[in-house]
């Protein structure tokens, strides 16, 4: 997709790549894609180390010196930090019924049908770990993007360091009761070299696969007793990671009140901080978007509507979606992000 007038390809561009006619790496993604907008942006790369990427995040950028002719220039490369990030593995099962499948003159429809069953609950789980993932508490799993963005800092924050692109929005409106119903906007850069995710080293179908198909048989509950039928049976895996190389090029408003967001006397602090957010992270040679639930979508737009800045927020359709524009920035409807997070807190060195 052209952005900023460079091509970021996104993990959906890569399994279309893989077979214009739509394999089933391709098939699986559109499937999720319905449901989890983000993957219409984040970008894919292959790991380096096996299942895992071994990479540097910039801690200091490269400072330039003055000279003049014959004058010397010392090196300067900047600091990085070394990172090594895993993938994690989701599966899931799909049993077709072995008489059906044989009977059926479109197979392929009927184990569509099954994936499309089967594959809902790994859209959730993908959706909500891409967002708040933490391997402290699934070992199994990845660390999702607020990981890196855990805390929010001052007016005066180091912007080497992560809570720089963190605004606090907790007591925008007063409320000194209990600090419920928080949310969360993000604003995230995707590209190989920013914000990315990546798939295992020698996986050709981006992370995705499926095992051989065979019978098993299948006890019946229903009947009881010893009673079983013939079933296919067959696995469908998907390796995926998410790393954070540059942290410039994310950020997120935490701590929403949502409830509170409409209080008459504030929308213009919550409008201020979606505005500061968009100009505070970099947006350069990357494909850059806001995400946030239903609910806050439908909040954000009444702010701005009320504020009279209606013409902040825009509509385009592409392909077969209607899109969403924020600045010029594309939205994505993250449903995960309606569920009640924690307080984030302040950042400390």
């Amino acid at each position: 997709m052209q952005v900023n007038g460079t091509r970021v390809l996104t993990y959906l561009d890569f399994v279309k790549g893989l077979d214009p006619k739509g394999n089933f790496a391709h098939r699986i993604v559109e499937l999720v894609a319905k449901k989890i907008e983000m993957l219409d942006d984040i970008t894919v790369i292959p790991a380096n180390d096996g299942s895992a990427l071994q990479t540097t995040v910039r801690t200091e950028t490269p400072k330039p010196v003055w000279t003049t002719y014959y004058g010397g220039i010392p090196s300067n490369k900047g600091s990085k930090a070394k990172i090594k990030v895993s993938c994690g593995r989701m599966a899931t099962k799909i049993l077709v019924d072995k008489k059906l499948y044989d009977e059926s003159d479109d197979k392929d429809a009927v184990l569509e049908d099954e994936i499309r069953a089967n594959i809902t609950g790994m859209k959730e789980e993908l959706a909500n770990a891409l967002v708040y993932g933490l391997i402290a508490d699934n070992p199994l799993g990845i660390n999702g993007l607020f990981k890196h963005y855990s805390a929010y800092g001052s007016e005066t924050a180091d912007d080497t360091e992560s809570a720089h692109y963190v605004f606090n929005a907790l007591g925008l409106t007063g409320n000194t009761g209990a600090k419920t119903k928080l949310g969360s906007i993000a604003l995230v850069g995707w590209s190989p070299n920013t914000i990315t995710c990546f798939h295992p080293e020698k996986s050709g179908t981006g992370g995705i696969e499926k095992s051989d198909k065979r019978v098993t048989d299948i006890p019946d509950p229903d009947i009881g007793g010893d009673a079983t039928y013939e079933a296919y049976i067959q696995y469908i895996y998907w390796k995926l990671g998410l790393a954070v190389r540059d942290y410039r090029y994310g950020g997120r408003i935490c701590n929403i009140q949502r409830d509170l967001m409409l209080t008459k006397g504030y929308e213009a602090s919550y409008v201020e901080l979606i505005d500061r957010l968009s100009q505070r992270v970099m947006d350069d040679d990357v494909k850059q978007c806001f995400y946030m639930d239903k609910l806050m979508w439908e909040k954000v737009c009444v702010l701005f509507s009320r504020l009279t800045r209606g013409n902040a927020i825009t509509f385009q359709h592409v392909e077969a979606r209607k899109e969403k524009r924020l600045f010029g920035i594309p939205v994505r409807i993250m449903d995960p992000m309606k569920a009640n997070e924690a307080e984030v807190p302040a950042f400390s060195a």
